[in-house]
């Protein structure tokens, strides 16, 4: 199998989400991983990860940079 191929294997699967109780409120919060690739990174602050607390009724708070977690490389999860 090409070299490359087996390099750019992850980049395929594109980004992931994680949803749990961060701030232990009850209410499920919503990380996701960006799907960006290695050649061409996220660069701009819609286009990295996102961590989101939700705040009941269907709503959410984005909270991405409050918590430290804008991330502009590749993420997959």
């Amino acid at each position: 199998m090409n070299n490359e191929i087996l390099q750019r294997n992850s980049e395929q699967n594109g980004g992931g989400v994680a949803i749990f109780d961060a701030d232990g409120d009850c209410i499920p919060d919503v990380f996701l991983a960006n799907g960006s690739n290695f050649d061409s990174p996220a660069q701009s602050p819609d286009q990295s990860c996102q961590f989101y607390f939700g705040r009941g009724s269907c709503t959410f708070e984005n909270a991405t940079v409050d918590s430290g977690l804008q991330y502009f490389s590749h993420g997959m999860g």
